[in-house]
């Protein structure tokens, strides 16, 4: 995610921007439980600047890739709840189900996300895991599993050993292991970079061992090019649904399209 330009902007306008951006994005959704999670988060992963960041994960930024959490704020988790449901249709399954599915996050960062989606779907996952390639930030995720792990589960039924983080770049042998088992992908490809050898066409090509029927998750940069229309299949992929929301960073308010591809091929 890349720090946005924006003008100055008075605070009661500014005040009421965040309310109507926040009332947004909580009207569908399960807002106790979006709560209780944020709640948790928010021990789990204390808010830093950007200057803390850069001391964090020097290895990421120093190779040019941008870091920001897609659910650090309620706004962003409220629209990660909608984009998971909608890929839970999708695939035609219930949250009952047990053993489901299997969620990974690319680029993981230090781990909210999912440790999130193991909160908010706690019956609904045999695993939840993050491909990260920054060993500081895999560190972090390792310590952020520890501290919920010690904590009292937020529900009876959670599965708290569902998650785990792995320290790889997205075309590594072990990346590829994990995604030959997972059912739904996730990557907040908005600052992805352009270039072919580390943008969308090269998570494209890391992505071939997802299995027949999985789906993948880009958010503001589509996996295949932005011309395809829904329903249209290319390099084993087809493009199922478009999503609109609020991702908010700070108290700017950004809409964010979503991508939801299927992953089709025939052997």
């Amino acid at each position: 995610f890349t720090q946005a330009n924006s003008q100055m902007t008075s605070l009661p306008s500014l005040l009421l921007m965040t309310s109507a951006i926040v009332s947004q994005a909580l009207s569908s959704s399960s807002r106790p439980l979006i709560n209780v999670v944020h709640g948790r988060s928010s021990t789990l992963f204390p808010s830093s600047s950007w200057a803390d960041r850069a001391t964090s994960c020097p290895d990421r930024l120093k190779s040019g890739r941008t870091y920001g959490e897609f659910t650090e704020y309620i706004e962003g988790l409220a629209f990660f709840e909608k984009i998971v449901n909608r890929c839970i249709t999708l695939r035609g399954s219930e949250e009952s189900t047990i053993p489901l599915s299997s969620f990974t996050d690319l680029g993981s960062g230090s781990g909210r996300v999912v440790l999130e989606a193991s909160m908010l779907w706690p019956t609904m996952w045999r695993s939840c895991r993050g491909i990260e390639v920054s060993m500081s930030l895999h560190n972090n995720a390792l310590a952020a599993h520890e501290r919920h792990i010690s904590l009292p589960p937020l529900q009876s039924s959670t599965l708290r050993d569902s998650c785990s983080f792995i320290q790889a770049s997205f075309d590594d042998p072990t990346a590829a292991d994990v995604l030959a088992d997972t059912d739904i992908a996730f990557a907040y490809s908005t600052a992805f970079p352009s270039s072919p050898s580390h943008g969308m066409e090269w998570l494209a090509r890391s992505l071939q061992p997802l299995p027949n029927g999985s789906l993948v998750v880009t958010v503001d940069n589509p996996l295949l090019p932005p011309t395809m229309p829904i329903g249209e299949e290319s390099s084993g992929f087809v493009l199922k649904e478009k999503l609109t929301g609020k991702a908010v960073y700070g108290s700017v308010g950004l809409d964010a399209t979503v991508f939801i591809y299927e992953r089709r091929f025939t052997r």
